[in-house]
């Protein structure tokens, strides 16, 4: 008899049909495959091997990490302020401008008309209308803008230059008019500036007008220093407040020294000056500054006393964060004084009594009290509360709510402790405190 494929003949025994049913079972479980077993993602990964392990753990990298002795400090940006709510109004009304790009002058000697035509016709994209008597006009034109300026300052710089020449704008329904202002008038300007403009002078005695945009300073600080230099006779300056520029007019040679003289003027007085903050470990920062002042004064290099007093190094101590701020325009004279102050801020080491200071910058002194007393093998002893202190406990308060100074002694020297004004003063070795320091500015 012909059986089934996969089935199992009825007549044998119980057991065998048993024994077969098992082996058919096991050779199923064998086929089927086993998911590999997953784990999450651990929350932090494992350190790498010879990883440092001098970090404390949920503590701050910054804070932990020791500062440096030397740290380069900021140097000033050339930003133009921001003009004052005073100086915001402009005589010249500008009309609303359809074009924002950049614009960029350089005409030289050109007539009126063609002067007019470029700038508001073809560069600001304004529809014109010259009057009549303009087009007769013979003197000639010069603008030179020094930087590409927006649409809005590129109007009101050629405004003032055809005010100049005794040309007015109006404008109705988009539509710029210019005419002649009446000679009669208030704003009449003077014929000098048309009479230097005529063909018949010679090209380096006409009128050029310049627009020089400040970068740092106001206009009204420059234009008075450059009008005691020049004088009001060759050169005119026009303040245009609202831009923070300067519009300067007159013959070419004056023009040019008078622009010298405003980009020698328009700058802070350290724009050119690298900036350094020094860190002393063992000196204070004015004494610092001043056996650094008496070296390099040794050297042939002086240092700038006051703000009459000549110098290319300028010191600046800052007691409160016990450092020392050297300015300087001069390479060789900035890294003189890095080396100097490293060899300079340095322990006795003839001294076993000296004494040293640190305050401490990212924690409480009394934090550090435990880890202090283990270091000197000392015990602490309180010391005296604070005169203020004092006299809050005599007049009633809680003589607990004191704080008070802490001494600890050992044979590693002795310390103490002053939580008031969060400091720690060291008498002892000086190999001692380099030892303290090193665990104190990693705490």
């Amino acid at each position: 008899m012909k059986l089934p494929k996969g089935s199992v003949p009825a007549s044998l025994p119980a057991g065998w049909q048993g024994l077969v049913l098992g082996l058919l079972l096991s050779l199923l479980a064998a086929c089927s495959t086993v998911g590999k077993e997953s784990f999450p993602a651990p929350l932090r990964q494992p350190k790498a091997e010879g990883e440092p392990s001098s970090q404390i753990d949920g503590a701050d990298p910054a804070r932990t990490s020791q500062r440096p002795r030397f740290e380069q400090g900021p140097q000033v940006a050339q930003s133009r302020p921001a003009p004052s709510p005073a100086d915001a109004s402009s005589e010249v009304k500008i009309p609303e401008l359809a074009r924002t790009k950049p614009v960029a002058l350089a005409l030289d000697g050109v007539p009126i008309d063609a002067f007019i035509n470029v700038v508001y016709g073809m560069e600001l994209g304004f529809p014109v209308q010259i009057d009549q008597a303009l087009h007769s006009r013979r003197e000639l034109l010069s603008l030179n803008l020094t930087k590409s300026r927006p649409p809005a300052e590129a109007y009101r710089v050629a405004a003032e230059v055809l005010k100049n020449y005794g040309v007015q704008i109006s404008e109705l329904g988009g539509v710029l008019r210019f005419t002649a202002i009446q000679s009669n008038a208030a704003s009449a300007p003077s014929d000098l500036v048309a009479t230097r403009s005529l063909p018949e002078v010679p090209a380096g005695q006409r009128t050029v007008f310049v627009a020089m945009p400040l970068e740092v300073a106001q206009p009204g600080v420059i234009a008075a220093q450059v009008r005691n230099l020049f004088g009001s006779q060759s050169v005119t300056f026009t303040e245009m407040s609202d831009f923070n520029a300067l519009l300067i007019s007159g013959p070419g040679d004056a023009v040019r020294s008078a622009m010298e003289t405003v980009l020698t003027l328009d700058r802070p007085a350290l724009s050119d000056m690298r900036s350094v903050r020094i860190n002393p470990s063992y000196l204070s920062a004015e004494l610092l500054a001043k056996e650094l002042k008496e070296v390099l004064a040794g050297q042939g290099i002086k240092v700038r006393g006051g703000p009459g007093d000549g110098g290319p190094v300028t010191f600046v101590p800052v007691g409160s964060a016990n450092a020392l701020i050297v300015f300087s325009a001069s390479e060789p004279a900035m890294s003189l004084v890095q080396e100097w102050a490293e060899r300079l801020d340095q322990p006795s080491e003839s001294d076993s009594g000296g004494l040293y200071l640190y305050a401490a910058r990212h924690t409480t002194v009394e934090t550090l009290a435990p880890v202090l007393q283990a270091l000197v093998g000392g015990v602490a002893a309180p010391g005296q509360r604070d005169a203020a202190a004092q006299r809050g406990a005599a007049g009633g308060e809680q003589a607990g709510s004191a704080r008070q100074s802490t001494t600890i002694s050992g044979q590693g020297g002795q310390l103490a402790i002053d939580p008031v004004r969060n400091v720690i003063v060291f008498q002892g070795d000086a190999q001692r405190w380099r030892a303290i320091q090193s665990i104190l500015t990693r705490l």
